[in-house]
């Protein structure tokens, strides 16, 4: 689910795609993905047709990514994006809904 890149914008030579992170913790097929505003952090929210919302984020203390899971809707999730709530410093509030 994760990606970093070292090389070239044009496309050109010395591209280098490295994969830095992958997700399996979906039952069922990824319908949407949105990364949260810059201001909050390397946060990405995935949509699932297995009902859940997950949501990754990137801790530089430890160098890990974090997962946390919300059973959203019984028919699936087609689609999720972010809203801003709170001060840009506090970060996304992942409680509950």
């Amino acid at each position: 689910m994760g990606m970093s890149h070292e090389g070239g914008a044009d496309g050109g030579q010395g591209e280098n795609w490295q994969l830095v992170y992958e997700s399996q913790d979906h039952g069922a097929s990824v319908n949407g993905v949105a990364w949260a505003p810059w201001q909050y952090g390397p946060y990405l929210a995935s949509a699932s047709s297995d009902g859940k919302i997950g949501i990754l984020h990137h801790s530089p203390a430890d160098q890990q990514w974090v997962r946390t899971e919300f059973h959203a809707h019984t028919n699936g999730v087609n689609a999720v994006s972010w809203a801003p709530s709170g001060p840009a410093t506090q970060g996304p509030s992942l409680g509950p809904m």
